[in-house]
């Protein structure tokens, strides 16, 4: 799988990023563990969130964002 940029990911929202990382000690490796940042404080209170979250998190704000007309399916871009 090849890795991407960070400007690949977050070309967009440079104020807002998710930070991305593995645990690994010995031969075990964890899951990926997901960090919100926004203004380059962490969001969520420093919050480890598992893929799941992750999930949950995009499903509700886009449940916001929809609630509120301000959805756009192609992005955030305006």
């Amino acid at each position: 799988m090849k890795k991407k940029k960070f400007g690949d990911i977050n070309h967009n929202n440079e104020e807002m990023y998710v930070y991305c990382e593995m645990k690994a000690t010995g031969n075990a490796v964890s899951d990926y563990i997901y960090y919100l940042y926004c203004g380059g404080e962490s969001v969520l209170m420093d919050k480890e969130l598992d893929a799941d979250d992750v999930r949950r998190l995009i499903s509700c704000l886009t449940a916001a964002l929809k609630a509120t007309g301000e959805w756009k399916e192609e992005g955030g871009a305006q």
